[in-house]
């Protein structure tokens, strides 16, 4: 799945059998709150824009050759409630980055699936309490 997901009633995105992106963008100014229910299988990186997205407690899994990046147009935040972000889930991904601009908020993991190096240019916030 490809292009660009935005809500422009509040409705979530539900993703049933870890689908997977590539290429997406997830928001909008116009729109730029939505909720992604479910795990989600990323090839070639996601970028945010100016976005607030909601993950919930799933996993988000980047794949793909090289570098893979978790960019955002403008400043975007994507809100944790477990679960986990994983660079590396191709075992072809030589870097996770994520980019500035993001902020991850809330609670969760940021690992590798297989061995590769994650370069954090955002911001963490662990700002739910009892979770750090």
């Amino acid at each position: 799945m490809g292009g660009t997901i935005i809500s422009s009633n509040g409705t979530a995105l539900v993703a049933s059998g870890s689908p997977t992106f590539t290429g997406v963008t997830l928001g909008s100014v116009a729109f730029p709150n939505l909720t992604v229910n479910g795990n989600v299988d990323i090839n070639n990186g996601i970028t945010l824009d100016n976005a607030i997205i909601n993950k919930g407690n799933s996993y988000w899994d980047f794949g793909g050759a090289g570098v893979q990046h978790l960019a955002s147009i403008g400043n975007s935040t994507l809100n944790s409630a477990g679960g986990g972000i994983r660079g590396n889930r191709s075992n072809t991904t030589t870097q996770f980055v994520i980019d500035a601009g993001i902020t991850i908020a809330g609670y969760g993991n940021i690992s590798d699936y297989y061995a590769s190096n994650i370069l954090n240019n955002g911001i963490l916030n662990a700002n739910v309490a009892g979770q750090t």
